[in-house]
């Protein structure tokens, strides 16, 4: 996957990848982030 984002976008996704990882979905939004990229 590449990044093309901005540091304060990536530091972003990073967050919310963590909340979503406390809550056992992150799976999901990786996967939704590589097809997305790959879109």
């Amino acid at each position: 996957m590449t990044r093309d984002y901005s540091t304060s976008t990536n530091n972003d996704v990073l967050r919310q990848l963590k909340i979503l990882d406390d809550s056992g979905i992150s799976t999901n939004v990786n996967i939704t982030l590589s097809n997305n990229t790959a879109a």
